[in-house]
């Protein structure tokens, strides 16, 4: 496989991940639908938790960073919070 073709594998991942990004915003939507109804906080400490630590063994059966994977998505997880908030 030559650059140009290594790239454009990369290019479709890259497809790949914003068209889960955004079924996964799909889904918070309709979380937060749900939170508001049972009068629910958008914080659920414990499920982050719970998230956090799923990913960090998911990371390392798959050899990649652990610290890196759990940064990731702490930045998806405050997405998420501040997402709902605005759909609360």
């Amino acid at each position: 496989m030559n650059l140009e073709e290594t790239r454009k594998e990369i290019d479709n991942i890259d497809d790949e991940i914003i068209s889960l990004l955004s079924k996964r915003q799909d889904l918070i939507k309709k979380i937060a639908e749900i939170k508001k109804e049972l009068n629910k906080s958008v914080l659920d400490e414990k499920r982050e938790g719970e998230i956090i630590e799923k990913l960090k063994i998911k990371a390392k059966e798959n050899g990649l960073d652990a610290n890196f994977v759990v940064s990731l998505y702490n930045i998806i997880l405050e997405n998420s919070r501040n997402q709902q908030e605005k759909w609360k």
